[in-house]
């Protein structure tokens, strides 16, 4: 992340600059198989991002983790700054 992003906190309005997504060293397992290990991916913010893989390589839990529907086991997520502990503060 570039010394230039900066991020939310609950009540602040949503910054307008930093990447849209910030993935930095993301790693989930589940039933005692590694599905994603290290993962580090920044998406600029307006641009649209295309994630392929073959069956079995991730892709549908990164989305999972990227939506807030799984947590991840190590590493950290923001999206248009908001990461998974403002999510709450964000919604209300």
């Amino acid at each position: 992340m570039g010394p230039s992003a900066r991020f939310h906190t609950p009540g602040e309005h949503p910054v307008e600059y930093g990447p849209g997504i910030d993935v930095c060293g993301l790693s989930k397992t589940l039933r005692k198989r590694q599905i994603l290990h290290d993962v580090d991916l920044v998406v600029p913010r307006g641009s649209i991002a295309v994630i392929e893989g073959d069956n079995g390589a991730g892709k549908t839990t990164l989305v999972r983790i990227l939506s807030t529907v799984v947590s991840p086991d190590t590493g950290t997520v923001r999206v248009n700054g908001y990461g998974p502990d403002l999510v709450s503060a964000a919604a209300e």
